[in-house]
């Protein structure tokens, strides 16, 4: 999964990978981590942006596509879903020396 932020891959194809059905992955990952597939998949790739956003000069949509989101809209959204902040707070609270081009 680490592997594929930029293009995520479907459940189907994941389980497919690991030689499981979709439904034994899914209980595999309830059982261990207490969600499904791709909520932790999701979460793979906000930590990702989050990285980004925090350590690159990269452009919201830029962090967007290279996490696999369709746009910065997206990628924000899901942002402030998980994180309760947007990723231009995050940036600007990493790097605070630079001021926010809002």
């Amino acid at each position: 999964m680490a592997e594929r932020i930029e293009s995520p891959l479907s459940t189907a194809e994941l389980a497919k990978q690991v030689s499981l059905s979709e439904r034994t992955l899914a209980r595999a990952f309830q059982r261990e981590l207490g969600m499904t597939p791709g909520k932790y998949y999701k979460i793979l790739r906000l930590q990702h942006a989050r990285y980004l956003s925090e350590e690159t000069h990269l452009s919201l949509e830029q962090i967007a596509h290279r996490c696999g989101f369709s746009s910065a809209s997206s990628l924000g959204r899901s942002f402030v879903g998980l994180y309760g902040r947007t990723l231009r707070d995050t940036r600007t609270q990493a790097r605070p020396w630079v001021k926010s081009a809002r």
